[in-house]
Order: C-alpha cells, then sequence, then structure tokens
C-alpha cells in the first residue's frame, strides 16, 4: 500500500524506492567484486592453458572432509584428493590434485564414484607450471567439482549485473511514482 503524504514525510513507494535502491547498489557492489574476480582466474586459467599438457598416473584418490569453519559448527565440505606422478623431462614429480568442494550427499555419491573408476596406476590429463613443475592443474577433466571456474564465475557476475540493472529500475520507477504523488498531494496555489 502506497500512501503519500503533504508533510513532506517519505511515503511508502519512496521508503520501498530506498530500499530496492540499497539492494541495487548492493548488486552493483557485487557485480564489480565478481568482475575483478572473474578478471583474475580468467587470466590466471588463461596463462595455464599454455603450461605443458602431460599424462599423470594416479598413486592414490580419495573424497576426504573439509572442515573450513570448525568453530562455527557448519556443515563439513568434501573434495576429492588425489596424489599424481608425472615425467618432467628426465625427473619424475608426485604431488596433488584436488577438485573444488562440495556438500551434498548426492555430490558425495558422484565424488565417491569418480573415485572409484580411477583406482590406482590409473591415468590424468594435466598441465603442469614450467617454473615449477610440482604445480599441476586440470584444465579438461571428467572429475567433478574441479576444472576452470571462469564460467561459474561470469554466471555469478551475469545474475549480479542484471539483479543490479532491475533493481535500480524498480527504484527509479518507485522514485518516480513517489514524486508523483506527493505532486498530487500538493495543495494547489
Amino acid at each position: 500500500m502506497t500512501l503519500a503524504t503533504t508533510s513532506g514525510k517519505t511515503t511508502g513507494a519512496g521508503k520501498a524506492a530506498g530500499i530496492f535502491g540499497f539492494l541495487g547498489l548492493f548488486a552493483g557492489l557485487c557485480s564489480v567484486l565478481a568482475l575483478v574476480v572473474s578478471a583474475a582466474e580468467g587470466w590466471r586459467e588463461h596463462t595455464q592453458q599454455s603450461w605443458p599438457e602431460v599424462t599423470a598416473r594416479i598413486q592414490r584418490c580419495s573424497v576426504d572432509q573439509y572442515y573450513p569453519y570448525r568453530r562455527s559448527n557448519r556443515r563439513i565440505s568434501f573434495w576429492i584428493r588425489c596424489r599424481i606422478a608425472y615425467q618432467s623431462g628426465s625427473e619424475e614429480i608426485a604431488t596433488r590434485i584436488n577438485s573444488h568442494t562440495a556438500f551434498t550427499d548426492t555430490d558425495v555419491a558422484i565424488m565417491q564414484q569418480w573415485v572409484a573408476e580411477h583406482p590406482p596406476d590409473s591415468s590424468i590429463v594435466v598441465r603442469y607450471d614450467p617454473a615449477n613443475h610440482g604445480k599441476a592443474v586440470l584444465m579438461e577433466t571428467d572429475m567433478p567439482f574441479a576444472g576452470p571456474r571462469t564460467p561459474n564465475n561470469l554466471k555469478v557476475l551475469l545474475m549480479a549485473a542484471v539483479a543490479c540493472v532491475v533493481l535500480l529500475t524498480i527504484a527509479r520507477t518507485l522514485t518516480r511514482r513517489a514524486a508523483a504523488q506527493q505532486n498530487a498531494a500538493a495543495p494547489i496555489g
């Protein structure tokens, strides 16, 4: 319900416009943050695409628990951790690769199935840093919750930008409506 007053107080539409405006600006701030993160991770992943590709031998994979907020009793996260080895020139490199985290029982079941399908001595394709041969990444993989993050970052950026535009448009419309109501309610003369 929108109420207009003549005493200079804000109308219901004016208050709603302020709330939508604040939320729109917050979404805009989130858009800027998502843009910065997307650009940084996108550049890092672009650089990793040029790293040498090698077929690694899986030594061991498991689905491990991860406690990001041990003190606050929050839910447990899970991720796939694999110990791998590969040749870099004449040197054998042993390192780890990980998936991103997951939370649901369904996701954990998918992770456990992937681990079961990738026993020790099976192979996986990785890229390794030519400046630090012990750093390997998965760029194209069937490992659940692994690989590049840029596509998901761009989705978050798009959602935040659309929310910003929609919320600021609503705020502007409500501000105009509140101004029209105040002008209509103002005494003539």
